[in-house]
């Protein structure tokens, strides 16, 4: 799915500021590059968050972390341009999710974590989400349950999914682990004649009158 007219494709992709390459496929370029510099770092205050170790990941090892969670994405039937909403926090599992996504032609949309029931209700309905991503808790709050019982009044969720323990009935696990070979990519969209990178890659929020929060499709260019 495109927003941009070709003319402007075009344009932009002729001058160079825009490429053929989605996100997925620039975190595995480096991770062919530099399998071994750091790609991720976790806040210290992991622990404190979402009840998780924090993690230093390389590139090799973030790049087989989002096969495994795209490889989870498709394997379930999820389809491209289907949208994943997204509500985690500031963490190494936000970050592979979204290049999950990336890397299975789905598009992401994060979720501010302030958000509850309300705003959540009154927001998803708009972008008619196929799957939830959240974390069993964010801090004291009981994310994996409030997105649940919220999917229940969605007809187009098909999986709620969470990371981390203790994970509630009808909340699917997600784990931040890759391959043993630690080898990943396997399943990156490469540049073709549909230039991908020109595809929606994330849905963003903003603000507009009478508060009411409106979408912003946003390309990997």
């Amino acid at each position: 799915m495109r927003i941009s007219m070709p003319e402007r494709i075009e344009t932009y992709t002729a001058s160079g500021v825009w490429g053929c390459d989605p996100l997925d496929a620039l975190l595995h370029r480096t991770a062919v590059e530099a399998p071994d510099r750091l790609a991720i770092a976790d806040p210290p205050n992991k622990a404190q968050i979402m009840g998780e170790t924090p993690l230093r990941l390389s590139y090799r090892q973030a790049d087989a972390i989002v096969d495994h969670l795209a490889d989870t994405f498709t394997t379930l039937g999820l389809a491209r341009d289907d949208v994943v909403a997204i509500q985690l926090p500031n963490t190494a599992e936000s970050v592979l999710t979204i290049l999950a996504c990336s890397r299975a032609g789905l598009i992401a949309c994060p979720l501010p974590v302030i958000w509850r029931e309300h705003e959540l209700a009154k927001a998803l309905p708009n972008i008619a989400p196929r799957a939830l991503v959240t974390a069993q808790h964010i801090f004291e709050h009981p994310h994996a349950d409030m997105m649940r019982n919220i999917a229940a009044d969605l007809m187009t969720v098909r999986f709620v999914f969470g990371f981390g323990k203790d994970l509630p009935d009808g909340v699917m696990s997600l784990e931040a682990r890759g391959s043993e070979s630690g080898e990943g990519g396997k399943k990156a969209f490469l540049p073709d004649e549909e230039n991908l990178a020109n595809s929606i890659a994330t849905l963003t929020w903003s603000a507009g009158n009478c508060d009411q929060e409106y979408t912003v499709a946003r390309s990997h260019n």
